[in-house]
């Protein structure tokens, strides 16, 4: 598996991939065969030793939260464009190298305002005192990072050179520089002309 610039994101491992889309349970809701499909490849992938364990749990911890803030009322495949965009970032040479100081990166993200304590609790998967359909939408942020953090979800293929996006509500003056690539549920997808 080739590393890519971000050392701790291989690029396309197409055999971890294809071992989780063999996972399938009988009579099993959609979310179970997730759940395990996403079980299996994080076990491959330690197995295998591609990726340090601390480096990517911190990095997997901030695209949860930025999934969680940013997209925690979309559909799964908005979810996941928008996790998309921001590897795409930690990747560009524009952006910083990781998931985590993209995230932190000053004015790219209207709900990050610094290390807050409520910051800190969703890093670290403290869900005490949150209601439970937010620890729900949580659990499907993380899911649906790691998934996207070792590259076992598919790409989607208009997003391949996105690196903005905003929501549907809002045109900031930087975005009639740039072409719309794609519109996914409350959110409208940005790369260069």
């Amino acid at each position: 598996v080739s590393q890519s610039r971000y050392s701790g994101q291989a690029s396309h491992p197409t055999r971890v991939r294809s071992l989780a889309r063999k996972i399938t349970l009988k009579n099993a809701a959609p979310s179970v065969v997730n759940r395990m499909k996403t079980l299996a490849c994080i076990l491959l992938l330690f197995c295998l030793q591609l990726h340090p364990a601390v480096a990517s749990q911190r990095e997997v911890a901030c695209l949860t939260v930025a999934i969680y803030k940013e997209a925690r009322g979309e559909s799964e495949k908005g979810q996941y464009a928008v996790a998309q965009v921001i590897m795409n970032r930690a990747r560009h040479f524009y952006y910083p190298p990781s998931v985590c100081k993209v995230v932190k990166q000053k004015h790219q993200f209207s709900w990050y305002k610094g290390a807050t304590p409520e910051f800190r609790k969703l890093i670290k998967g403290d869900l005490r005192g949150f209601k439970s359909k937010d620890i729900s939408a949580y659990q499907k942020a993380k899911q649906i990072a790691l998934r996207a953090f070792y590259g076992l979800a598919d790409p989607i293929p208009a997003l391949e050179n996105s690196l903005w996006f905003t929501t549907k509500n809002i045109r900031p003056g930087w975005s009639r520089k740039l072409k719309v690539v794609a519109r996914i549920g409350n959110h409208v997808f940005y790369a260069k002309r």
